[in-house]
Order: C-alpha cells, then structure tokens, then sequence
C-alpha cells in the first residue's frame, strides 16, 4: 500500500535517459471517515533524463491509495527508472530499476514492485547466454575462406573495426579478443584490441561506443592462425551491458589478411571508423554503420571475446 496522506504528497519518476517511457498509475481516494471518495488515474510518457510528476497530491482531507503503477520503456535506450515519493519536497526512493528495451516495471497494491523482462526482444538482439560458455562472437555470417587472399578481409591501416557480440544475459569476466590471421603483415606490430559497450543493440545506425577496456599488447603479424592480447584483460562485463568488440592494426610496411564477416544488411552489427587514435588512449569511439555491400566477400574482422 501507497498512500499519499496530504496535499503536499505526490509520486515522481526519476528516468536517466532518453528513452521513451509510458506510465500510468490507478488510485483510489478515500475521506477522511474511511469512505470512498472517488477513483482515478493518471498517465505520462516521459522521453527525456529529467523528473517528472506521475501522481499528483489529493485533496482537501482525501486520501489517495496507489492501487497500481506500470512503467514500460518502449523505447530503443537502457533507462534507470527511479519511483519516488515526495512529501514536501524531501524526497524517498521507493525503488529503483534499469529497463532494458520492451522491460516493464509494475506495482501492484498487496504485492509490491516487480519487473516483467522483455525476453523475447533479449533473445533476438543477442547471442550471449548464460551457464558455461566460453566464447561469445557475431551472429553474422563468417566468410569461409578457401583461398587465403582473395576471400578474406585486408585489414585498412588505422581504421577501428566494431563487431556487436550481443546483450549480456549475466555478468562475465572476459580474458580476450581474438581474430584469425590468414596472410602474415609486416613491420613495426602496432594495434590494439578492446571492449566497448553502446547505449543500445543495432539499430541500423552509426553508434557512439564507450571503451570498457583496451590493450595494446598483442600479437597481430608474426604468425598465422589466432591472434589474441598476450595478458588477460580479466575485466568484469555486468549484465545488460551491449558489448562491443573492436580491433585496430596499423603495422608500418603490409596489412595482415583476417577471417572475417558479412552480410550485416545495413543493421549496424558491424561499424567502423577510419583513422581511429589507438584504443587504448580514447574513452568513446563514434563509428561509423557499413553501406550494405552488393558482395559476399568479408566486410570486417571475425572478433571473437573469450573468458580463457
């Protein structure tokens, strides 16, 4: 039970981002000799990081009973959705949440809050699972590679490659990012390889990434076959988080050849961003969506995120 007991009581929600949040809340109002006084609700859509009333006070001598709150994000971005009750200005969390895409938060008098998760739309924009799996990478389509040269993808020197692992489903500690090596490159081994997360799944277009975590020491020339950074980066990926992997190679004289990926169709599962300063001293990476390619050839490298 809710009640908002005088004039200067109402319920607020706190929302942290963007997104696009419907709520509506069902109450009743009582006098002040225990009698019914009326019922009604009140709805708000609310599209911005800002407070906004969402139950107004009662009035008079009226009680107003909360029988039921739903706050459903229906929108595109994660939102942190804080319901707060404020008597006069001092303000007291009743509960906080982050909802996903398609989450709905609900309160319902006799029960209490609760979260209805959107499973169906996790399932779709993700392939990271929960239990025991080791490796997590693209749901895109990997170019077999019958002839190293011709099929494969020829790295671009300086230019961030951005492959979308997916929505983690619970929390993972993630040891490496690793790609196949087909043609051996040559000079000075510069690049770096990192893990990044963005506000939201593919959404068909370019995304502003934020670096969770980045190393320049790896092996990206000397050998065929898996390359990978040569320490784990033992860096704790939290559920919910829309994880990133990214490489970026600049070896001073030839470009090494990757198995890589294609047909994203323009969804944004793959970025790019030519020129990129080196992972390891950037905090945000805006990338750029892949042209759907008329092709079948690799369009980007297959960046695989391991946790051994």
């Amino acid at each position: 039970m809710i009640l908002l007991a005088a004039t200067t009581d109402k319920l607020q929600v706190v929302t942290s981002a963007a997104s696009n949040i419907d709520l509506h809340v069902s109450y009743a109002d009582y006098s002040a000799t225990f009698t019914m006084a009326g019922l009604g609700r009140q709805n708000t859509n609310v599209q911005t990081a800002t407070t906004t009333d969402i139950l107004a006070a009662p009035s008079g001598t009226n009680v107003r009973n909360v029988k039921q709150i739903t706050c459903r994000n229906k929108g595109t971005l994660p939102c942190d959705c804080t319901i707060q009750y404020n008597a006069n200005a001092t303000l007291y969390e009743l509960h906080k949440q982050t909802l996903q895409p398609g989450d709905l938060l609900e309160f319902v008098e006799g029960v209490g809050f609760f979260v209805v998760t959107n499973i169906t739309a996790s399932r779709l924009v993700t392939n990271v699972e929960t239990g025991s799996q080791r490796i997590f990478r693209s749901m895109l389509a990997a170019r077999p590679v019958a002839t190293a040269g011709t099929e494969d993808l020829l790295n671009v020197s300086g230019t961030a490659y951005c492959v979308y692992i997916g929505r983690v489903a619970q929390a993972i500690t993630v040891a490496f990012v690793e790609f196949l090596i087909t043609v051996v490159g040559a000079g000075t081994n510069t690049g770096e390889v990192g893990l990044f997360s963005s506000p939201g799944p593919p959404n068909k277009t370019a995304q502003t990434l934020t670096k969770i975590a980045a190393t320049g020491t790896i092996n990206v020339m000397t050998a065929l076959g898996v390359c990978r950074n040569t320490s784990s980066l033992a860096q704790v990926v939290p559920a919910g988080t829309f994880l990133w992997a990214v490489c970026r190679l600049a070896p001073t004289t030839t470009q090494p050849r990757m198995a890589g990926l294609y047909a994203d169709f323009g969804q944004g599962h793959i970025q790019t961003l030519a020129g990129a300063s080196a992972l390891t001293g950037i905090t945000t990476l805006a990338s750029t969506i892949l042209a759907t390619a008329a092709t079948t050839l690799a369009v980007c490298p297959d960046l695989r995120v391991t946790m051994d």
